[in-house]
Order: C-alpha cells, then structure tokens, then sequence
C-alpha cells in the first residue's frame, strides 16, 4: 500500500466517515469542514513520519469537532475568522490528542520540527514584537519550545483561549481577543481633556 494510501485510511479511520483525501501542491495540510475534504501536502521524501501523522491529527481535529456550519456569520456572532482560527486550532489539539493518546508526541516532535526549520519565519525577528494573535498562536502551538511574554491582561485572554471547550467558548475567546486587540489599537485618551491637554498624534499605540 502505498503511503498517501495508507495515511488516507488512517484519516478515514480516526475521523470515522468516509473522508475525501486529496494531496495537493499545498504549503500545509487543511480541512474542509463543509464539504468533508482534507487536503494534505505532496509528499516529500524528507518529511517525517511523525511530521505527516501530526498534519492529519490536527485536521481530523477538525472533522470530529469544529461544527460544519461553524462558519455561518451567525454562528461566528462577528467575530474574525482568523481569530476563531486560532482559538479552535487550539481547542481541537487537544480534542483529538486526548482521544487519541499516541498523537501526543506527534504534535510535540512536529512542531519542534517546524520550529527547528523556521516553518513560522521568526529567524531574525523579535517574537515579543508580533501583535498578540500571532503570539498566542505561536505560543500554543509550541509551548516550552519558545518564550513569549504576555501582560497580565493578555494572558487573562491566554487563559480564556486554554480553557475553550465548546464552539460558543471559541466564539467567546474569539471575540474577547477582538475586543482587546480593538482597544489596544485607540489612541490613549488623557485624564484630563481640556483644550490644554488634547493628546499628541505620537502618543498614538498602533
């Protein structure tokens, strides 16, 4: 059997359906929760066995837990897709690492990989510096492997996000996230607001 042949039917398995499995020139596995199709990357004769098990665990992941109609504007309540994203990514990790216990340390020598490969471009950069969406991200994905920091109000949306354990909490985490991340980018507005104290365009936080 061939392996995409053979990883397809472990996708099939987990998942417990019939699941379309595609491989595609495509930069990172994903999961197409309405129509059913997990789209996997071309082989590559140096990926690891444990790299590919981890790109399908995490997109199982979706096909067992994220709602198919998880993208109805009613069902995000107006919060940005892209921070759904990352609450959900983290909430159906460890779904489906705790349902299947030898995912485990798939996901932990994956994303040191990944980290070890400079798979999220951080060579150079100072992490601390990123917006707070790609912090979390990074963060939950990698864990021990990186440090960030985060203020005593970010990590009140750090906790909110790691406890996530339905859909409407991944909403709710999401859209915190948003709030914060909103108010975060207003100008700081003086005590006092008299005409003698109007606030300078420099002290604008972007």
């Amino acid at each position: 059997m061939q392996l995409l042949d053979s990883k397809s039917l472990l996708a099939k398995l987990m998942a417990t359906e019939n699941l379309i499995v595609e491989q595609r020139k495509v930069h990172t596995a994903s999961f197409d929760v309405k129509n059913r199709v997990l789209t996997i990357p071309q082989l590559d004769k140096n990926i690891s066995g444990y790299l590919f098990d981890m790109f399908i665990g995490h997109e199982v992941g979706h096909a067992l837990f994220t709602p198919a109609d998880s993208l109805d504007p009613q069902n995000m309540r107006g919060a940005r897709q892209d921070y759904v994203n990352v609450v959900e990514d983290v909430r159906i990790e460890k779904m489906i690492q705790s349902q299947y216990p030898g995912l485990i340390s798939c996901f932990k020598r994956g994303y040191a990989s990944m980290h070890a490969t400079d798979f999220f471009g951080l060579r150079g950069r100072s992490v601390n510096e990123l917006n707070l969406p790609d912090r979390l991200n990074l963060k939950f994905k990698m864990r021990d492997l990186i440090d960030i920091d985060f203020s005593v109000a970010e990590m009140r949306i750090f906790n909110l996000i790691e406890s996530a354990q339905t859909w409407d909490d991944v909403v709710n985490a999401a859209l915190e996230l948003q709030k914060f991340v909103n108010e975060s980018a207003q100008p700081q507005q003086p005590k006092n607001t008299s005409k003698q104290s109007q606030p300078k365009s420099g002290n604008e936080q972007i």
